[in-house]
């Protein structure tokens, strides 16, 4: 599992990787590499986050990379399903792998001491691999496509788009982080991209229709959060909207946008994404 600003694997043979990227993730002659979308939580990691310039809600996992893909080939890597990317079934916490230690010792299996020693240390850390718990927000990033292969999820339950986005004031993070929230009390809403961006006011015109001038469209240039949900046409946008209104009671009112006409928020979607690889293009 890491969270990081680039990443490029090289030569590497069947390897999970649990991944909060700010950038496109590359990979090179490898092979069998398996991703999924980052899952933790302690204390410290917030943080630590904003120490590294990394916005918890740039996680481009799902979007790989492949430097040395033959074509017609098969494909050197694969995005893991929610419930294959569940980090639980790959990790331990500090705590459980001290238990785990603790328990070989009383077969007479021989532990490593400085394994052991820093599990020790290691133990006193809060640490939370529940998906639903993660710093970074869970979203099916590309594997979405992933779930209709597999008939998890039917063509129609996808078939509609929404766009939550919430602009720069003190309480933004904290409050996408309870749209987060409040969106899994929605079984049928998918949260499928989240984003950090920085915007001119021409952008804010173009994308929500802010007009350029305002005051409002300023803000864009704090940074604008968005979150891409899917669902069914008929409810996904009548869902957020009433999350949006519940995260409103709770945050200052005014900041947080909801774009619920699944053809227009598909038509935001798509400027969004084509932006932010401009962006990504161009650093």
């Amino acid at each position: 599992m890491t969270a990081c600003q680039q990443f490029r694997a090289r030569d590497c043979e069947n390897i999970i990787v649990l991944l909060a990227c700010a950038t496109e993730p590359i990979i090179e002659a490898s092979s069998g590499m398996k991703f999924g979308p980052y899952q933790c939580l302690y204390e410290e990691l917030d943080a630590q986050f904003k120490s590294a310039g990394l916005s918890i809600f740039n996680c481009n996992w799902s979007e790989i990379y492949d430097f040395t893909q033959d074509t017609g080939a098969e494909s050197n890597f694969e995005l893991l399903g929610p419930e294959e990317a569940d980090a639980r079934k790959y990790m331990l916490t500090p705590k459980e792998a001290l238990e785990n230690e603790s328990k070989k010792n009383d077969s007479q299996t021989v532990s490593n001491e400085n394994t052991v020693s820093l599990l020790n240390r290691l133990s006193s850390v809060s640490v939370s691999l529940n998906p639903n718990d993660s710093l970074v927000p869970r979203t099916l990033g590309s594997s979405v496509q992933l779930l209709i292969r597999k008939e998890s999820c039917t063509t129609t339950q996808l078939n509609g788009s929404a766009l939550i986005a919430v602009f720069d004031h003190p309480s933004a993070n904290e409050c996408a982080k309870a749209i987060v929230t409040l969106l899994r009390e929605y079984p049928s809403c998918y949260l499928i991209r989240t984003r950090f961006s920085r915007f001119n006011e021409y952008d804010m015109e173009r994308i929500f229709g802010i007009r350029a001038k305002s005051k409002q469209a300023k803000v864009g240039a704090g940074g604008v959060i968005t979150l891409e949900v899917a669902g069914p046409a008929l409810v996904v946008g009548r869902s957020c909207e009433e999350v949006v209104q519940k995260a409103s009671s709770l945050f200052e009112p005014g900041f947080v946008h909801v774009t619920s006409e699944p053809s227009l928020a598909s038509r935001q979607i798509d400027l969004l994404n084509g932006l932010y690889r401009m962006h990504l293009d161009t650093h």
